[in-house]
């Protein structure tokens, strides 16, 4: 064998074996197995929260959009005011680790869906009125800070987005 065709058997190989291998048997989705449960864990603890969130601000007269929204609006004669939560934590839509983190935007569309004004507020800078952040974020797959998350998600409805609604006239 000459030493040419040696090398390159040598060099194919050495590449060959090196390729990484996708976890899951499809090469077309490179997600591990340890990512795809990550995704489902915190795909239910978000539908866990925005079910119950539902429940909470249904008295208040918000309905959910449809049963996997994360958008809830309350229709005045004028406007429809919104409720959308945006999880945190991810990078290209899956999940970095088992956390649900929530912010909140408050916006006012006009009742055609068009936005009013193009104002809206989110719940990251807002403080409580002891000057305290709200703790909207909670371990999905413990269950960890859950019930104060969905308590703070309640709050800063009621103590920032209520009023910004009606200072925006909706």
């Amino acid at each position: 064998m000459h030493w040419t065709e040696a090398a390159k058997r040598l060099v194919y190989f050495e590449w060959s074996s090196a390729r990484p291998r996708p976890v899951n048997g499809n090469p077309l989705c490179p997600m591990s197995d340890g990512q795809k449960t990550t995704s489902a864990v915190v795909k239910g603890g978000m539908d866990r929260v925005c079910r119950d969130f539902t429940q909470l601000v249904a008295p208040l007269g918000f309905r959910r959009t449809n049963s996997r929204s994360r958008t809830w609006e309350r229709r005045t004669d004028q406007s429809v005011q919104v409720i959308y939560f945006h999880r945190g934590g991810s990078t290209y839509g899956a999940p970095i680790n088992r956390s649900v983190d929530i912010r909140i935007h408050f916006s006012v569309q006009t009742i055609d869906g068009t936005t009013a004004g193009g104002a809206q507020l989110l719940s990251d800078p807002l403080r409580d009125s002891g000057g305290r952040a709200y703790h909207l974020r909670f371990n999905a797959e413990s269950g960890s800070m859950y019930d104060r998350c969905l308590e703070d998600l309640l709050r800063v409805t009621r103590e920032h987005g209520l009023p910004w609604f009606e200072q925006n006239g909706a």
